[in-house]
């Protein structure tokens, strides 16, 4: 029997980001945790969404994360494979129930998730019975912070820019 498939998605918001660390270090982690857990890191799909935003869900739509879904919809990536990714909010920083559903459906389908920020398997026996409650709640919680971290600085950036506009038309900048 062969090693099952792992597969690395790495998300990172901005562009700056990409002149950073972000993508040296999710790889590495990924590429670790496959060598230690005996799993074939799978590179045929390119799973980098580059200055993609996780809070409107460009990255599941459009994006990388988004060729995995479909992917693993047609069959093409088997049950038992494992996705890889930093944390949660690197899956997503949608609304907690977009991003629950899509956690939910993944392992439903079989697929398993790891966080690599804190070792953490996720799939349907882990979420099982009283161990799994209480993993299932924490995954919330991870989730619910995300997405309220993204709306705090989405509003903060959109009230930036309204200050700036207002300075413009009363013309006290440029």
């Amino acid at each position: 029997m062969s090693q099952p498939a792992a597969f690395s998605y790495i998300r990172f918001s901005s562009p700056a980001q990409a002149e950073g660390d972000s993508l040296r270090r999710q790889t590495q982690a990924s590429e670790a945790y496959a060598r230690e857990h005996g799993l074939t890191l799978d590179k045929s799909l390119k799973l980098v969404d580059e200055g993609v935003s996780g809070y409107k869900g460009k990255h599941a739509k459009g994006g990388a994360l988004g060729k995995f879904l479909k992917e693993v919809d047609a069959g093409r990536i088997e049950r038992g494979s494992y996705l890889l990714i930093e944390a949660f909010d690197r899956l997503s920083r949608e609304d907690i129930v977009v991003a629950l559903a899509r956690f939910l459906e993944l392992t439903a389908k079989g697929i398993r998730i790891v966080t690599l920020s804190d070792g953490h398997l996720y799939d349907t026996e882990e979420l099982r019975g009283p161990v799994g409650m209480v993993k299932l709640m924490t995954t919330v919680s991870a989730m619910g912070l995300a997405h309220e971290q993204s709306r705090i600085k989405s509003l903060r950036v959109s009230g930036a820019f309204e200050e700036k506009r207002k300075l413009i038309r009363a013309g006290k900048k440029h």
